[in-house]
Formats: C-alpha cells, sequence, structure tokens
C-alpha cells in the first residue's frame, strides 16, 4: 500500500496490518467493531508518530519517506547532511513529541466531554465504541510514546541517548541498551503482579528482552568493526606486507597458490591453503598470516560460511590488525546483522573505500532495510564501476519504489553509455513523475533522436500525464 501524506511517500507493509489485527483481536476479545477500531488508531497514531520524524527531517533539509511495518514505522531520507547532535536529539523526539501533541488534543476533548469515556448503563454501541476509541487514542500515543522513550536502541529513546553521549560512543549507546533492556525485562517478570496493574508485563518482557538480546548481537560484532583507510585492492590484504625477500620460498608459492584459487573461485582450495600457511607449526611474519587468514575469510563468505568467515575476521582482529571492510560487512551482511553491516560499509566509505566488493554490500543491506533511495544514490556515485545491468536492476527497483529522481538519473547514465533511446524514455518517465515535466520533455527529446518512435505509447503512458497538461503539452 502506497500513497503520499503532505507530500513524503509513504508505504505500508502487510506485516503492519496483519500484528495490528493480531493484538486487536487478542485485547478485544475477537469482536470485528472493536479489533476494527484498534487497528484504526494504531494506523493513524503510528503514522501521525512518523510524521513527526519526517517534518523534522524535512526542517534539516532531508527529503524524507515513510514505512509502516510490524508494530512500527520508520522515516528515512536517502541522503542526510551532517547534523549535530542537537539536530539529532530533535530529529528522533519529534515522533515522540507528535504523538504527545496528538494524544493531549484528545485528553483536551474527554475535559471538555467527560462523557466521552464515562459510559452509563445502557450505553449504546455507538458510545462504547466512542469510548475504546479515546481510550485506544491515549493508550497509543502517550503510553507507547513513553515507552518507546526508554533509552534502549532501536527504540527513539534510544537513539536520542546514541546522540546525547556523542559520535565515537556507539558502544555504550548498545551497553546501556544490553542493561536497561534487560534490567525492565527481569522487572516484569519479578514483579509481575504489580506490573499488570499497568501493562501487559508478559509482553513487556519479550518485547525488552528481545531488544536486549539483538544489542547483544551487535554488541559481538563490534569488535571486528574497523574501516580500512584508503582504497585498496580487491580482497585487500593486511596494509603493509613483509619484503618478498623475507618470505621463505615456500610460503611464496602456496601464497600465489592460495590467492590464485580464490581468483578462480576454487574456495575451498583456497581455505586448504592459506590454512595451511598459518598451520601453529610453522613459523610466519604477521603480515604473512593476515593475508592468508584474509583469504581464508573471503574464500569462507564466497562459498556459503559466513561463519567461519567471522571466525577468520576475528583471528584477523586479535592480533591487532585491521579485518579489510569489505570482508567485515559481506559477513555481517551475511548472519543478517544489517545494522552493523550498515555501519561498517558506511564508516569505509568515509575513508574513501569505495570499492565495488564493499559499496555492493552497502546497496544490498540498505534495499534489506527498505531504503531504496539511498541504495539508488549510493549506486549512482560509483555507478563507474557497475556493470549495466546492475545500473538497470537498480533504476527498475528504484522505480517501483517511488525513487523516481533517483531511477531518472540511473537511466540518463546508461543513456549516456549506451544511447538506448529506452534508457533516455525511462529517465523521462522518472523526471515527470518526479514533477520536473522541462527536465522530462529535455530527455522525450533526446529519446526521439536518438531512435525513439512509438508515440501511441508515450501518449498513453499515465507516467507522462503531467506533461500533457497546460503548457507542457505545448512544447
Amino acid at each position: 500500500m502506497r500513497f503520499r501524506v503532505f507530500g513524503f511517500p509513504t508505504q505500508v507493509e502487510m506485516s503492519f496490518w496483519i500484528m495490528a489485527f493480531l493484538i486487536g483481536a487478542l485485547s478485544s476479545g475477537g469482536k470485528p467493531h472493536m479489533i476494527a477500531i484498534w487497528v484504526a488508531v494504531v494506523f493513524v497514531s503510528i503514522l501521525f508518530h512518523e510524521l513527526g520524524h519526517a517534518f523534522a527531517m524535512q526542517r534539516h533539509g532531508m527529503r524524507p519517506s515513510i514505512k509502516l511495518y510490524m508494530m512500527g514505522g520508520m522515516a528515512s531520507a536517502p541522503r542526510s547532511p551532517r547534523l549535530s547532535r542537537g539536530q539529532r536529539i530533535f530529529i528522533s523526539f519529534a515522533g515522540p513529541l507528535a504523538g504527545f501533541v496528538f494524544g493531549g488534543l484528545v485528553y483536551g476533548m474527554t475535559r471538555l466531554q467527560p462523557s466521552l469515556t464515562q459510559l452509563t448503563a445502557g450505553a449504546s454501541t455507538g458510545e462504547i465504541a466512542v469510548a475504546a476509541t479515546v481510550r485506544a487514542l491515549l493508550f497509543v500515543n502517550v503510553g507507547w510514546g513513553l515507552i518507546n522513550l526508554v533509552p534502549v536502541l532501536p527504540l527513539d529513546g534510544g537513539h536520542i541517548f546514541e546522540a546525547a553521549v556523542g559520535p565515537g560512543n556507539r558502544r555504550r549507546a548498545i551497553v546501556a541498551s544490553i542493561v536497561v533492556g534487560g534490567g525492565i525485562a527481569l522487572t516484569c517478570l519479578i514483579f509481575r503482579d504489580y506490573v499488570e496493574q499497568y501493562l501487559d508485563a508478559t509482553f513487556m518482557a519479550v518485547m525488552f528482552g528481545s531488544l536486549a538480546f539483538q544489542n547483544y548481537r551487535r554488541l559481538r560484532a563490534m569488535p571486528v568493526i574497523k574501516p580500512v583507510a584508503g582504497t585498496q585492492r580487491r580482497f585487500a590484504i593486511a596494509p603493509k606486507q613483509a619484503p618478498p625477500d623475507t618470505i621463505p620460498p615456500q610460503v611464496v608459492k602456496q601464497l600465489k597458490h592460495a590467492r590464485q584459487a580464490l581468483a578462480d573461485e576454487h574456495y575451498y582450495e583456497a581455505s586448504v591453503v592459506a590454512g595451511l600457511i598459518i598451520h601453529p607449526q610453522h613459523e610466519v611474519a604477521p603480515s604473512v598470516r593476515q593475508e592468508a587468514l584474509h583469504i581464508m575469510g573471503w574464500a569462507h563468505l564466497l562459498d556459503g560460511n559466513p561463519q567461519e568467515a567471522m571466525l577468520a575476521i576475528k583471528r584477523i582482529a586479535a592480533q591487532g590488525a585491521e579485518p579489510d571492510a569489505a570482508l567485515v560487512a559481506g559477513t555481517l551482511l551475511a548472519l543478517g546483522e544489517l545494522e552493523a553491516a550498515r555501519e561498517v560499509a558506511e564508516a569505509a566509505r568515509r575513508h574513501g573505500d569505495d570499492r565495488k566488493e564493499l559499496v555492493a554490500t552497502l546497496i544490498q543491506v540498505l534495499i534489506r532495510q527498505g531504503h531504496v533511495a539511498r541504495a539508488a544514490a549510493v549506486a549512482l556515485d560509483i555507478s563507474e564501476e557497475l556493470s549495466d545491468d546492475d545500473i538497470e536492476q537498480m533504476a527498475t527497483l528504484a522505480f517501483e519504489h517511488d525513487s523516481y529522481p533517483w531511477a531518472s538519473r540511473l537511466n540518463e547514465v546508461l543513456f549516456k553509455r549506451s544511447h538506448n533511446p529506452d534508457h533516455a524514455y525511462a529517465a523521462a518517465r522518472g523526471r515527470a513523475l518526479e514533477g520536473d515535466t522541462q527536465g522530462a520533455i529535455k530527455l522525450l527529446k533526446k529519446a526521439v533522436a536518438a531512435g525513439f518512435k512509438d508515440a501511441s505509447q508515450a501518449w498513453s503512458d499515465q507516467a507522462l500525464a503531467p506533461l500533457r497538461d497546460g503548457d507542457a503539452a505545448d512544447e
């Protein structure tokens, strides 16, 4: 389900409706009209919450989009400027603040009209429904808003705390999330009878326990998150290698063998030969050991064994060396640690590492997290290193997710390469949907000049409808 609210592209995933329905069914005893009220309240309230984030992001020059999924939501932007600590806190707090304002308005109505919540004997079905709606609005906007401010990642309170402690202190925010989340889960279990007077103790224990565990997994992955400074070779090895004449000839031969096996996609062979080099009985220089471990890590990762690849990464880190950021990010992605993989890849890019292996991982992570516009922007940044097929797939995906500006620009890259009129036509469709009619017309003219002749297709294309209206049609 896709639509726009105040100009913000909005997507609602099926999982949102399913989870809202299930919780409504459990809390209302299965009454259809009460379930409908709950689902509607949750939808409106969470959308209002995300609009708070979106307007705050827009205020700082960002172009956010909104996604609702499971029982939560997310406002994100393809490109974000460098924000100060206060600005990051403001954006994180804007969502709960919007909910508090909404809840405050509802509460004010109950003060003006006490009958909205004070039912009398013989109340009609309509009066009961109105009272249930008011109570649900207050609970979701105020109650959930307060819970959302608990300093546990990825809740808004966790992001506020992370911003407050400053850059470079993510580990501290994660540790705090583990302690607070675990503490709340234990409190709900130990003092169940007291908590049940206000909240569902089991639900709270499960929610905060799972958040604490997620942060624990993220913390375990952090020791190997060390970006590689500067652009390096594919399958980057230790930055400082021992001079060739100090390495025994047999080891030089084995390293060459392992490298070639990796390049030839003989991953098992590459890992076995690399394992021989780092055998405990062999005395080899640290740089040689690190190179062999990198080869072993890449071989395991590309062979579909990310757990073994992570072991190799940890062995590299244990020696005080920096594991290749592309290897770390790719391994974390394969293990499903999307946020950690993104952190590694983005940190490495900030240090100038734009290798295709690293950026491709970042693009995959962003797509899986739903940040398609951001993924397309990254693809455009390194378009010179991507194949035509890669760019076309990314452009198609961006168009399908309403990221029309990026879809248009990626298709322009393809047109400059191939002069295929279909790419210019696709770029024009994106520009038209973006609202840039003049740019769309220029691209259509380029398509025609390059050989595009299907006028009936262009005339019936709904994406080009803005060009058939008003002044645009005259051109």
